[in-house]
């Protein structure tokens, strides 16, 4: 766990030069129809689809040690080592996790890599982009729906439902909060509570109507406090309304 804990503290320029030095997929900028139609962040390091099950066997540097499940399929009592996105994603379907906040925070990012991954096998190539390459710039928000937007309460969550309902945009809902970075793969969003990410990790077509759908991690952290959400969020394409709607939001 040591090697992932220290990652915590490199800041967030290195860690994008340490990603641009990956295996290389097939990545292709946003929307853009000449190229191939099935894409993924190189931060996934996944060389072809075929390849999926030997990189969710992968081990990772560290171990992550979780405290045991009641369910757990050699002693209740003796602590479970993870240290692989297989292992990731049978943990977590089992409501497992580590305990203290450092590693929490580690742990979701790790696994909202791993869930990913996995979406990356779902994806098959669109024949259609959803949006014109200009549009994922700093006003991609007005095509992204509410229910991306970022909550503290219950009662937050119920009103972000009901402007998903209304088929409000995540700026529409949330207005104050701005797009201070924008990047092909990455927004990153701050408003006077919260800084945010969204980083686009899977372009294809994953409900089967040939229009290119998204799969992005969505990170938010409050600026004065610990609290912070990782979700894994896929959309789909709403070609009619040239914008996005939520297919599945996923919490780590």
């Amino acid at each position: 766990m040591r090697t992932m804990l220290a990652m915590m503290t490199i800041p967030i320029f290195v860690l994008g030069l340490f990603a641009s030095a990956c295996t290389s997929p097939p990545l292709i900028p946003p929307s853009n129809p000449s190229r191939s139609s099935l894409w993924w962040n190189p931060r996934l390091d996944l060389i072809a689809i075929d390849a999926i099950d030997a990189r969710m066997d992968r081990l990772w540097p560290d171990a992550f040690e979780l405290p045991p499940g009641s369910d757990s399929p050699v002693n209740p009592t003796t602590s479970e080592q993870v240290q692989s996105c297989r292992g990731f994603l049978a943990a977590h379907a089992r409501g497992l996790g580590p305990q203290t906040e450092l590693e929490l925070h580690v742990w979701r990012e790790a696994g909202a890599l791993c869930r990913a991954l996995e979406l990356v096998r779902q994806a098959r190539p669109y024949t259609q982009p959803c949006l014109p390459e200009a549009a994922y710039d700093a006003t991609v928000l007005t095509r992204l729906p509410a229910d991306m937007a970022l909550v503290l309460s219950p009662d937050d969550i119920s009103r972000r439902h009901a402007a998903a309902e209304q088929a409000l945009s995540w700026h529409q809902y949330q207005p104050e909060l701005k797009v201070v970075s924008s990047q092909s793969l990455r927004l990153e969003l701050e408003d006077a509570l919260w800084r945010a990410s969204v980083e686009w990790m899977v372009a294809g077509d994953l409900d089967g109507d040939g229009d290119e759908d998204r799969v992005a991690i969505v990170i938010g952290a409050l600026k004065e406090g610990t609290l912070q959400q990782v979700r894994v969020v896929t959309l789909a394409c709403d070609k009619e309304a040239g914008r996005y709607r939520m297919m599945k939001d996923e919490v780590l």
